[in-house]
């Protein structure tokens, strides 16, 4: 006579929770990139708030300085955006080109 076979009890395991954390993340859990415009890179602060100050002034209130260091310097990137969509980019950009920054890029980080 043959022995019945020794039951098991299979339980499946939740997935391992994400430990990514910025835009990546957003982006891996289904989000939509974060779309940002770069207006500019400057090497003087000042340039670069100058620049933000216009573009505030003009009614682009989410324009921001990014400082990118390379250990010994520091480039002042001056972003606009969060962007949501690309129709929203396409606008920005040719109020950007009419305020005199038509080479604006675009930057998904």
């Amino acid at each position: 006579m043959v022995a019945p076979a020794p039951v098991v009890d299979v339980t499946a395991l939740p997935p391992a929770a994400s430990t990514a954390t910025g835009p990546r993340a957003l982006e891996a859990a289904g989000a939509p990139p974060l779309i940002y415009l770069q207006v500019g890179a400057y090497a003087e602060r000042g340039n670069a708030e100058a620049v933000t100050q216009k573009l505030s002034a003009a009614g682009m209130g989410h324009a921001f300085i990014l400082p990118v260091a390379d250990g010994q310097h520091t480039l002042y990137k001056v972003r606009v955006g969060p962007v949501p969509d690309v129709d929203t980019v396409d606008t920005l950009s040719s109020k950007l080109a009419s305020l005199g920054y038509p080479d604006a890029q675009i930057v998904i980080p």
